[in-house]
């Protein structure tokens, strides 16, 4: 896959949000740039000494190539990756759990549309924020002058781990959540997004009878958007 050159690379400042970075996929946020933050996070994280990095992603376009780049530039960092796949936000804190690595990244713009993408970003276990997403910015912004990006990458499969988190994660809801002695009928609606696999699974496993609704993964939302915070949906 090729990267774009230096001159052709763009760190727009308005993407740096409070709590995560945000924007238009291949325009405001693109295969260099995913390259960057994961050469930036690596260092970072690696000064820190976590240099192993748990990375998942949600079920957009963009998402499989933005993933590659980010690794990518995580292992040129020096760091090791746990690659945990196509999973939810919290399946994604819960594996930084499970597996004790306190360092991570989830590639996901949650219910924004679907030609966007982002990055939610964890050090020690919890989603960094404010300064130290500028911080990044500043870091990516010095590694895009010294004009040393490959003009083309892949990961090296000799530091890459793959990890199933959705065993455990769905063990771990089965235990917790205990519901009562009546059979609940649950129409779920996944909207072809990301949940797509593993809620329907969720229900059955507390024992309920589930009538699925688009809960197939289907990056091109054919149904509607997949956004759980709109009464209209």
């Amino acid at each position: 896959m090729q990267l774009a050159q230096r001159n052709t690379t763009r760190i727009p400042g308005d993407v740096f949000r409070e709590y995560d970075i945000r924007g238009k996929a291949y325009e405001q946020i693109d295969l260099p740039f995913c390259y960057l933050l994961g050469r930036a996070f690596g260092e970072k994280a690696g000064a820190d000494g976590a240099n192993t990095v748990v990375v998942g992603r949600d079920n957009r376009k963009s998402s499989p190539d933005f993933h590659r780049a980010l690794i990518s530039g995580l292992q040129q960092s020096g760091c090791q990756v746990i690659d945990i796949g196509e999973v939810t936000t919290p399946m994604f804190y819960y594996a930084l759990e499970y597996l004790k690595r306190p360092s991570g990244v989830m590639i996901t713009a949650s219910h924004n549309p679907g030609d966007e993408n982002g990055f939610k970003i964890a050090m020690n276990y919890s989603t960094i924020y404010g300064e130290a997403i500028q911080d990044l910015r500043k870091a990516m912004c010095r590694l895009a002058e010294e004009d040393n990006l490959p003009s083309t990458f892949d990961w090296n499969m000799d530091l890459l781990q793959r990890q199933d988190i959705e065993t455990p994660y769905l063990s771990m809801l089965k235990e917790k959540i205990v519901l009562g002695p009546r059979k609940l009928k649950v129409v779920v609606d996944c909207g072809n997004g990301t949940p797509s696999p593993f809620a329907p699974k969720a229900l059955r496993n507390w024992g309920c009878e589930v009538v699925e609704l688009y809960c197939q993964s289907n990056p091109d939302f054919p149904n509607h958007h997949p956004d759980p915070v709109d009464p209209k949906i």
